[in-house]
């Protein structure tokens, strides 16, 4: 306490300034209207510069919670055009006949929360797994762009085979003839995969979409893969291969969805049949 008093007594006169300043400035404006207004629009820009602040350092601290929604948004957009490809499928085949299931697919989306990408066998670890319906052999996609295919799976992760992995292969196909293939991977170039069992007329260009064929239990058709590399391996076999430079960047992937496809059980069971 006498310190405080000391302090007021060694400053009395800075202190009495203060006082009769600020009151000489409430006496201003309370009895000017145009400087009322002035201040009042001042105090308003400082408070929405304040407001702007607050709003940016509480978008960064929830921009994961805002990630997940869009990932939810953008699973929901997936099932939805893939519905809308199912009606133009059966409207131009016969749409009498056939009709179109609007659950042919369904999306869960997912976080990367570990990468491998310098083994020949690499592989993602993603923050799903049974408990959110996922299991081994379901397609990964990334924008519509694939990615891989679930190896096994936990309660709450699963284990997801790249492009990049020598123990994946997937059936594929030339977008703009058809044509079928193979995608496997050579173990040499991170961005580059192999195409091959083209048949020996095939003569594909540089920049041709490859895509899943859709002849698979695990992979829906028409999901983009890659795209033609201007080099072209030898004939081999009676077949041609040609290099195909991969959609997906697994160095900056870090959302992805789970594709669930919804003929998978009645395919296999049809095809256990057939085997039997």
């Amino acid at each position: 306490m006498r310190r405080i008093l000391d302090f007021i007594v060694q400053h009395i006169v800075t202190i009495v300034f203060i006082i009769l300043e600020v009151i000489g400035l409430l006496l201003f404006f309370n009895k000017n209207d145009f400087q009322q207004t002035k201040l009042s629009r001042s105090c308003l820009t400082v408070s929405a510069k304040c407001n702007e602040l607050n709003s940016d350092i509480e978008g960064y601290f929830f921009l994961r919670e805002k990630n997940n929604l869009l990932m939810e948004e953008n699973a929901e957009l997936h099932a939805q055009l893939d519905a809308l490809n199912e009606v133009f499928d059966s409207l131009r085949c016969d749409s009498v006949v056939r009709g179109w299931n609007e659950h042919y697919a369904s999306y869960v989306p997912a976080r990367v929360v570990y990468k491998s990408l310098a083994h020949i066998d690499n592989y993602i670890v993603i923050n799903v797994g049974t408990d959110d319906g996922v299991y081994p052999d379901m397609c990964v996609v990334a924008n519509g762009k694939f990615v891989g295919m679930v190896s096994s799976a936990s309660k709450h992760y699963a284990k997801v085979l790249t492009l990049i992995c020598t123990q994946l292969a997937v059936s594929a196909k030339l977008k703009k003839d058809n044509q079928l293939g193979r995608i496997s991977w050579d173990g040499e170039f991170s961005d580059r995969v192999v195409l091959d069992q083209l048949p020996s007329h095939v003569r594909p260009k540089v920049g041709d979409s490859v895509v899943t064929s859709g002849f698979s239990q695990t992979f829906p058709e028409n999901v983009l893969i890659g795209r033609v590399n201007k080099r072209r391996i030898k004939n081999v076999d009676g077949f041609n291969e040609v290099y195909v430079n991969v959609s997906v960047d697994y160095g900056s992937l870090e959302y992805v969805s789970v594709v669930r496809y919804e003929g998978k059980k009645e395919l296999e069971v049809l095809q256990d049949s057939i085997d039997k």
